[in-house]
């Protein structure tokens, strides 16, 4: 998995060896041979030690037509100094393999993209022995993938698109028709590609965007930091979480809680378990009417800080649709964010007290 927005931007055409050729002829018109076979080459472009060079990506596209050497560098600024480097990459990897060499430049701002883009020249001004064309894309040439039926038909193109807008005007736009079209992939691959994302988009407003769509638990690939990090313990603290809010339903509605008992729902990690004791709670009279004839003990850890608000925001969810009032995705993304930024005791009991009381998700907002 990629750690940072460097990494993205060329990292995406190694899960997608296939995806250089579609980006460079559904952008510039160029056209590339149909390949038999697509292979990641060794980066280290170092003949001489100490001096060390080092592409960002390298593949090497093998067709009827012959072999096609493809480099993708990811570009977060200028910087003068890479164009040597730029033109070093070109040389020694077409006079090592004997094939045409193109290079491939991706910038998340148009300013950068535009640097990138510039011929280099070495040599003569008038007559200079080596002329380097960079294709350089970014944000001015890049399309936005808005429509998530686009998204849907090149879901790899719609990732590339959205790192490639991560601070641009289009970015909400371009995730949330990214966030619909993962949906049509198998749960494991849209999983990837959104922790992949989040990693790419990095500490950028867009970055926030999508790590709060993706906690709202509205599609079934989600994935967030916490659980990307350490998946047991923001289990744990999801399934506290969930156990709390239960808990301030059942008081709220009158309904005496033993501490002992308290402790018991607290313990359980079986979020269908804790689900069901929530269905039960909206019509019970007694804490015998919520639970199983047997509890089984368990232990209780206080997990993930983040995996404990979301599991509280979720079985405000679960209470809020089972009293038939509607949770739009824009209004549990509210619900989410200012849960995530105070999940203290007070300010969870007023949330519960509004998911049982309320009559329209307005309510429920408001304050």
């Amino acid at each position: 998995m990629v750690s940072s927005p460097h990494e993205a931007l060329h990292q995406l055409f190694r899960e997608d060896t296939a995806l250089f050729g579609r980006a460079l002829e559904h952008l510039l018109g160029l056209e590339f041979p149909t390949p038999r076979a697509v292979r990641v080459l060794n980066c280290d472009l170092t003949e001489v030690k100490p001096l060390e060079r080092r592409a960002d990506t390298v593949l090497i596209s093998e067709s009827d037509e012959g072999d096609h050497i493809m480099i993708v560098e990811s570009q977060g600024r200028p910087d003068p100094g890479k164009h040597s480097s730029w033109c070093y990459y070109i040389a020694y990897l077409h006079d090592k393999y004997k094939c045409p060499v193109t290079l491939l430049v991706t910038c998340s701002d148009k300013a950068t993209a535009d640097w990138a883009g510039r011929p280099i020249k070495i040599g003569h001004e008038k007559w200079p022995a080596m002329v380097v064309r960079p294709i350089a894309l970014g944000p001015g040439n890049v399309p936005a993938v808005t429509d998530p039926r686009h998204a849907s038909d090149d879901v790899f193109f719609a990732v590339f698109s959205a790192l490639t807008h991560a601070r641009s005007a289009h970015a909400d736009a371009i995730l949330e028709a990214l966030a619909d079209a993962l949906n049509i992939l198998d749960t494991d691959s849209a999983g990837f590609l959104a922790e992949f994302t989040r990693a790419g988009l990095g500490d950028t407003a867009a970055g926030e965007l999508w790590s709060l769509l993706m906690s709202t638990k509205i599609y079934p690939y989600q994935t967030d930091l916490g659980k990307a990090l350490n998946p047991e313990t923001y289990a744990k603290g999801e399934a506290s979480g969930r156990a709390e809010m239960l808990l301030k339903v059942l008081r709220l509605r009158g309904i005496e809680v033993p501490q002992d008992v308290a402790d018991h729902i607290m313990a359980c990690t079986d979020e269908a378990t804790i689900d069901q004791w929530l269905s039960r709670s909206l019509t019970a009279t007694t804490i015998d009417d919520v639970l199983d004839p047997v509890l089984s003990p368990g232990t209780f850890t206080r997990g993930h800080a983040e995996g404990y608000a979301r599991g509280c925001a979720e079985m405000m969810f679960v209470v809020l649709r089972a009293r038939g009032i509607e949770v739009p995705r824009e209004a549990a993304a509210q619900v989410m964010a200012r849960i995530m930024a105070d999940a203290g005791d007070a300010a969870l009991t007023r949330w519960a007290e509004r998911a049982i009381t309320a009559t329209t998700i307005d309510d429920v907002l408001a304050g």
